[in-house]
């Protein structure tokens, strides 16, 4: 039997899988964002499983340096093959159902202690003192595997549109504040078998942090940062995962567990640079942070129109392209940016949802358009495919659709002219060149979709 090696060598895996991590990541275009994502994932969940397998395994060293390397081979060979074939619309289930292989794997991993034939034949101290261990670390690694498996179950099923909807349009963090509470009740029931008072302690302080999760999700995130919030537990999933490899001195859960933890947490602080978004805004604020006009050097005069001239022209028009940004995703907007595409598609109109490149990349953007707008992958495009925009008669562009934290913001870039009219609907000018076929209608983009909601349901067409 082997030596367990000194602690500096776990530290030095964990050191070694936040700085490949964060290069992996940050080795990328703008364009080949999700690409990127999706190779670095794809490898590394693919050794996790396996080594989630591995557990149940006596293997030799040499065996473990081959049940590393060969999964992440066969990860980027098949993601290769995959990024190629997936539409852009389709990443969100793909990115999805990967971490959620990632959450069960990690549940798995800190479970599987209590699958070792060694645990039973102990004697009843030592018993006794090894449950107390073993509770706490699953108290710290299950929530957060858990929390993150239910989230992305619903999630999957409302992306490929198979979840019901509910006329109290609950949103989705509901999911994740159900399932805390489930687990506060369970962690509960395991306090009465405890004898330390010290673990009872410990126990107490994570059901209330659970409960202090779901009140900050209930009250302070917005729907669209959701998916922020969702990397922060996943990232501390994989960190639990480490704490147990730390007590149970096992340097592959070390390694598994720094992987998934650096990783989610590199993503989330991306996405919050991206949608120009305070982390401690998510936790300490009713409002974002999000500046929507940033970047704006100098405007031109536009024509200005009213919410009713944007209505009418909505029912004279029978090809429209909408252009969601950011900020129409936030909670206060959501529902109405789904009714409006509901009236649309009742007056038949072939409506389309186009996402610009540098707006596509944002973290949970796709998901919430797909799921709030009842939006099919078919139904999106990107607003650079010129040929796709020769047949439409009106764009509608709600708010500030730039957002380019890679490149610098130039209007051509949304192809305004393949429009016959397009609308943006802002409280404050965007416009920096002037364009013959562009209009403006201020407003916010809240009270904006409710008049336009209004006003389409009362029309007469």
């Amino acid at each position: 039997m082997t030596t367990s090696p000194p602690v500096f060598v776990d530290m030095s895996f964990v050191l070694t899988c936040c700085m490949v991590c964060m290069s992996l990541y940050y080795v990328k275009l703008p364009k080949t964002y999700l690409k990127g994502c999706v190779l670095t994932i794809l490898g590394v969940i693919i050794s996790y499983i396996v080594v989630t397998i591995w557990q149940f395994m006596e293997v030799t060293d040499t065996r473990l340096y081959v049940i590393f390397i060969a999964p992440t081979l066969l990860g980027v060979v098949v993601g290769v093959g995959i990024v190629f074939k997936f539409k852009p619309a389709q990443f969100p289930i793909f990115i999805s159902f990967l971490t959620l292989i990632s959450s069960l794997s990690s549940f798995t991993i800190v479970t599987s202690e209590f699958l070792k034939p060694t645990y039973f034949f102990l004697n009843e101290n030592e018993r006794r003192d090894t449950l107390d261990l073993l509770f706490i670390e699953i108290c710290i690694g299950m929530a957060f595997s858990v929390f993150c498996f239910v989230g992305h179950i619903a999630l999957l099923l409302r992306l490929v549109h198979i979840f019901p909807d509910t006329k109290l349009r609950v949103p989705l963090r509901g999911f994740f504040v159900i399932s805390s509470l489930v687990l506060t009740v369970l962690f509960s029931t395991f306090i009465i078998f405890i004898r330390d008072n010290l673990v009872k302690m410990i126990f107490y302080f994570v059901s209330v942090g659970l409960v202090g999760i779901s009140a900050f999700m209930v009250t302070m995130v917005d729907h669209s940062d959701l998916s922020i919030m969702t990397g922060l537990l996943e990232s501390m999933s994989g960190w639990s995962v480490v704490v147990v490899g730390f007590l149970r001195q096992n340097e592959v859960v070390v390694f598994c567990g720094s992987i998934i933890g650096m990783y989610c947490i590199t993503t989330a602080f991306d996405s919050c640079s991206t949608k120009q978004v305070s982390l401690l805004s998510l936790f300490f604020s009713n409002t974002k942070s999000t500046n929507d006009f940033d970047g704006v050097k100098k405007t031109v005069e536009v024509p200005q129109i009213t919410l009713k001239e944007v209505g009418r022209m909505c029912l004279e028009n029978q090809n429209i392209v909408i252009v969601p940004s950011y900020i129409s995703t936030r909670t206060q907007n959501q529902i109405y940016f789904s009714d409006f595409l509901a009236l649309m598609k009742e007056k038949e109109k072939n409506v389309r949802i186009a996402i610009h490149p540098n707006v596509e990349v944002l973290r949970g953007f796709l998901e919430i358009v797909m799921i709030l707008g009842k939006v099919k992958s078919e139904d999106l495009c990107s607003f650079e495919i010129n040929e796709r925009m020769k047949d439409i008669d009106l764009a509608i562009i709600l708010g500030d659709c730039r957002m380019t934290p890679y490149s610098s913001a130039l209007w051509k870039k949304f192809e305004v002219d393949k429009a016959l009219h397009t609308v943006v609907i802002s409280d404050k000018q965007l416009i920096e060149n002037k364009e013959e076929n562009v209009l403006w209608c201020q407003t916010t983009i809240g009270s904006g979709l409710e008049s336009l909601v209004d006003f389409l349901r009362h029309a007469i067409y």
